[in-house]
């Protein structure tokens, strides 16, 4: 009889441990760092491929409906000069927001990708902005802010400084 509760208890245990472990695992999959991070591969990839529509698909749904964000990411996918070669692990994490009363009004994620180097020996980093959490509009989350600039020149500071970098940003209210 001792044995049976033993076992069973040793059952429990064992899936209140798994639980807790895969429940992590979803929460930190889904955290505003996690978020960021896969913001920002999927900007890179959007470069690498050329793809502007899954591009525009990241921002915010009322920047999508701005007439002129379609140039805006034309200029933006073809500002990188040659194919990309390496990069440094995409950064994500948590930005500003605002709080009320103990509950959040709204919450950015930040996220970022350094050392990009290309063929052609040019190394640029992104930098990105979105809404992740908007009580005022929930239904509006998304990029708001994503920005290329190129790093030679920047830190050179030669050369025209409209030619260093190129962004796109619109206010999220």
């Amino acid at each position: 009889m001792v044995k049976r509760y033993r076992l069973i208890f040793s059952v429990f245990l064992i899936a209140l441990i798994f639980v807790c472990l895969t429940g992590c695992s979803i929460i930190n999959s889904h955290s505003p760092a996690a978020v960021a991070r896969k913001q920002a591969n999927t900007i890179l990839k959007c470069i690498q491929e050329n793809d502007a529509d899954t591009l525009k698909s990241l921002f915010t749904p009322d920047i999508q409906k701005k007439p002129e964000l379609d140039e805006q990411i034309y200029s933006f996918l073809n500002f990188i000069d040659g194919e990309i070669v390496s990069y440094s692990e995409p950064f994500g994490e948590r930005g500003g927001g605002e709080y009320r009363y103990g509950e959040t009004v709204y919450q950015k994620v930040d996220g970022s990708i350094r050392n990009i180097q290309t063929d052609t020996g040019k190394n640029y980093r992104i930098n990105h902005s979105a809404i992740f959490i908007n009580k005022n509009n929930p239904d509006n989350l998304g990029v708001y802010y994503m920005r290329i600039q190129d790093v030679d020149l920047i830190e050179s500071d030669g050369g025209n400084p409209a030619n260093r970098e190129i962004a796109i940003y619109y206010s999220f209210d």
